[in-house]
Formats: structure tokens, sequence, C-alpha cells
């Protein structure tokens, strides 16, 4: 899908960041509770950190058998071995993505690109497996880009390449896991006014607590609301703390009851919960949770025993005597089950919309007729409400939502012809739909008004093909291969284009260079095969 480029916003009274080491000599205590936190170690290099993955159960299969994965660690990192039917290969884990509380996935740097690996670690099994996403695949899939969207909740200071789809600076990220700067704002203006002493127009510090409840709410929702799928604004900028979360991105949720929970919905199960309504405002995440430690295993049961008991007592739980003490007087162990979650296997979460007793599992399956909604009742805009139903429609390829998102886009476009992002999800749309001139129409619009832009360009370029302007559709492509090197559509097209053109070097090195990439690719392979008789 094609990504709109957004507005930055000045911020300059708030100034930059500057990373979490500058903090820790002031707040010395807190930084070192704080390392030991999951949100602390959420992203770095693979294999460093505390926490190590068990090597025993690293031989498995893809759900249907086909395709044999073992992963290894040697003295240089580690990486994995792939085989399907004498198709064979190696490639490395260079960073992970996730602090090991649940388990962690795996990125693999190629050049400048990052992707995502399709092996991940498992911890309440102990045991490797395929990575979330790829559980319904036989394919050896090495070449899923990482969007700068999916790593800003795991890591911090994100250094990528703009003009690329995942490309990024050496290292890709400044502060694996997630920054002081992440809750309480960028630290540069802080920074010099507590050095020189001078506390004029405040501290220019954000302490979320202190902040009304929809900006306090935002700073934890900004990662811990995923919602079934979020589209940002057009023009918003970036989030920080102290800002208003849906002024940013719309989330949009499943209407009416639902009991299957994705992974990332603890804020969203919160709002559903009698104590967060009868709160008023007044109950958030940090009532439960310091942020900056956690309590030890031991004590973990009573710690949150007293959570609950800053407005309940013993009296409030009807249930026996004898259960209680079963649970170790722990209100958790029914009020807030452990539950599976619908989006990664081997994984259950702590179910945050507090029970008053325990769910039973959703039986037949995730319904596939639900309608999106805005949560919170936030405003939402036809764009936004567009968009998620195309984004929802594309990954469960269902035609209902496909034609409510195509009829709200194409509205949209009319009076907003230059939203590149609209443009770009109705132009595939009518392609979709057998209307090739209009898509071709709109892609040509895109490109004119953002040459770097990725899909359309592509797609561009099979219109003008089809048109007999192979030399402008060769231009596309390999523009676009810069900027989003391992797609693997393009360089398929550029290598006919060039071998129909007589450079059939230019054909073989295309071809080649997209082995570097995905050297589990059949159809580049074959294509090599057949330029070689």
């Amino acid at each position: 899908m094609l990504r709109a480029l957004l507005l930055a916003i000045p911020l300059a009274a708030v100034g930059s960041e500057v990373g979490s080491k500058n903090c820790a000599p002031c707040h010395a205590q807190i930084a070192r509770a704080y390392l030991a936190t999951p949100m602390a170690q959420s992203s770095g290099v693979a294999g460093a950190g505390a926490f190590r993955e068990s090597f025993e159960h690293a031989n498995f299969t893809s759900p249907g058998g086909s395709v044999r994965y073992r992963v290894s660690r040697d003295p240089r990192g580690f990486s994995f071995n792939f085989d399907q039917g004498g198709l064979e290969g190696n490639r490395r884990l260079d960073y992970y993505i996730g602090s090991g509380s649940v388990g962690r996935s795996y990125l693999s740097l190629i050049g400048n690109f990052l992707f995502q690996a399709p092996v991940s670690y498992y911890s309440s099994v102990a045991r490797w497996d395929v990575s979330p996403g790829y559980e319904k695949s036989e394919d050896i899939n090495l070449i899923r880009g990482v969007e700068t969207s999916c790593l800003k909740c795991h890591a911090s200071r994100v250094q990528s390449v703009e003009g690329t789809v995942n490309g990024y600076a050496s290292p890709p990220f400044l502060e694996g896991g997630v920054s002081c700067e992440r809750c309480h704002g960028p630290g540069e203006t802080h920074l010099a006014r507590m050095k020189s002493g001078s506390k004029a127009g405040g501290t220019a510090i954000v302490n979320p607590a202190k902040l009304d409840p929809v900006r306090r709410d935002s700073v934890c929702a900004q990662c811990h609301l995923s919602g079934e799928v979020e589209i940002a604004k057009a023009g918003a900028g970036a989030f920080r703390a102290g800002d208003v979360l849906s002024d940013y991105v719309s989330v949009f949720v499943r209407s009416g009851a639902d009991r299957a929970m994705p992974v990332i919905s603890h804020y969203q199960r919160m709002t559903q919960s009698a104590c967060w309504k009868a709160a008023e405002g007044k109950l958030w995440c940090g009532t439960c949770h310091d942020p900056h430690t956690l309590p030890p295993a031991d004590k973990k049961t009573a710690y949150f025993r007293d959570r609950c008991f800053q407005c309940h007592t013993d009296a409030s739980c009807k249930a026996p005597a004898a259960s209680r003490a079963g649970a170790s007087n722990g209100c958790i162990a029914c009020h807030m089950p452990r539950s599976e979650v619908t989006t990664v296997q081997h994984a259950v979460f702590t179910d945050h919309s507090i029970p008053r007793v325990p769910r039973a599992a959703p039986g037949g399956g995730i319904p596939s007729n639900f309608d999106l909604t805005a949560f919170g009742g936030a405003p939402a805009e036809d764009r936004e409400l567009g968009l998620a139903y195309a984004s929802v429609a594309l990954r469960d390829n269902n035609r209902v939502w496909g034609m409510r998102a195509f009829e709200l886009l194409r509205k949209e476009y009319s009076r907003h012809p230059e939203d590149l992002k609209v443009g770009g999800q109705l132009a595939q749309m009518y392609d979709r739909m057998g209307d090739e001139r209009k898509a071709c129409d709109i892609y040509a619009l895109i490109v004119a008004a953002d040459p770097a832009s990725v899909v359309p360009a592509v797609n561009l370029g099979t219109c003008l093909a089809k048109q007999g302007r192979i030399q402008e559709s060769i231009r596309l492509w390999k523009g676009a291969l810069q900027r989003n090197p391992a797609l693997e559509s393009a360089r398929l097209n550029l290598a006919v284009a060039l071998y129909r053109e007589g450079d059939l070097p230019g054909a073989r090195a295309t071809l080649n260079e997209a082995l570097v990439f995905n050297p589990a690719s059949r159809r580049i392979r074959e294509l090599l095969q057949e330029m070689s008789r």
C-alpha cells in the first residue's frame, strides 16, 4: 500500500531527542530499575542482553511441512537454514524485536535494508517456530520489509532513510527498547534548562501522570492500542508525548461485542472494563503499572492485589474462601485471566477487560462480518474509514469491505486529488476491478507529484510497457528498486524488459541481485535458467 508523505510539524519549543543516556545522570535510580523492564529490552542486537533463547527445539517445519527450518547460534551470532525440496539457503539474524517475555521476532540486514525473518522464538514453550503472519504460508518469504511504523514501538530514535520503504542508516536505531523520551517527550530543551539552572517557562518535559486523562492515556495507547487497523491522518506529523493520539491517527476497532483478543489490545480491553467506566478518568495504566520497574516475581501477586485494594476490599470478593486461598489471595487469577490471542501462536496475554467471571474462549473462529468504528468514538473522516476498510479487505480478501472502501475513497479522491495515499489505494482498486485506464491515470498523477513513490511507479511502469514505452518503464522500475531493492515484481518486469531490449547481461545482473535478497525465489531462478539457454 502506498505510504503518504506526512508533513513535519515544527516543534522547536520542545527541542529534539537527546537519548536516555542523558537522563540517567539525574535520574540514576529510575534509569537502573528501568533497564530491567521488558519495555527497555524490546529490541537490540540478536544474542545480546540478559535474555537467552533455548536452542533445544530449534528444528521445525512450515505449517504444511514443505519447508524445514533450523535456527543455530555460533560465535558470529544467530542464523537460520531453510530447505524446501532441495532449495536450500542460510540467513543471518541481526536484530531482535520483543523482550522475550512472550517471545522474540528477528530482523535480517541486507545492505542497508531490514527484513523480517520467518522464524521466531516463543518463550512459553521454549521453542522456535514460524513467525506471526507466516502460519498459513508454505513460501519461504525472506523479503518482508520492515517499515518504520513497525519499529516505532520496539526501538527508539529509528534512523530510517527518507525515500525508501525499509532502508535504514547504520545502526537502524540508536536505542534498543522504549526510550525515556517516548513517554516524556524530547529532552533537548529540558536538558539545557537543567544545565543552566533556569526553569523559566517550566522544565519542558512531560509527566504523563499530570496530564489530563485523554493526553495521559495517549502516551500508553500509542503502542498499547492496536485495534483492527491504524490509519495515519493526512499531514498530521508524528505523535509526541503530551499530544492527543486521535489527532494523529484513527484507530479502528470491531463494532459491537468482541471477545477476540489481538496482541496489543491492553488499553482497548481496559476501557471495556466496569472498573474503567466507573472510575471516570481516574483509572489508567499507571494505576497498576509502574513503567519504570517490575515487582519481584515472588511479590508480584501481592503487588497487584494491593493495586486492586485501592478501590476494593477483601469483602468485595464473592468467591469461596478456599478458591481465594488457592489463588494465593490474588485477584488477577480470576478477574484478569491469561487468554490466548488471535494473532500470535504459542502466546497468551493478560485480559485487561477485568471480567467479573472468566470469559469463555470465542468459539467458531473469528467473525468475518464485523463493521469498523473509530475507537472511543473519536471523529474519523471518510478518508480514514475508506483506507481502513481497504486495508482489511486486502488482508482478508473480502469483497464487501472492498466495495465499501472503493465508494468512500472514490468520493474522497474527487474532493482531494492531491491526497497521494487515497489516490494510490484507489488506483489499486481500479486495477483489481479491471479498469486499467483509470488506474494508470491516477498512477501517473501520483508519480508526477511524488517521484519517490514505489508502488505507483512500479504499476505505472507496467501501464507504459503495455503502451510500448519500454524505456520509460525501465527507468521507473530501476528507480523503484533503488528505494525497495527486494521488490520482486519490479525485478522480474525489469529483467524481462532488458532482455527484450537486447541487454542480456543487464537482465541477468538484475536477477542475480534479486537472489541476494531472496535466494529462495523459484521464479527468479527459473527465469535465470531460461535466459542461460
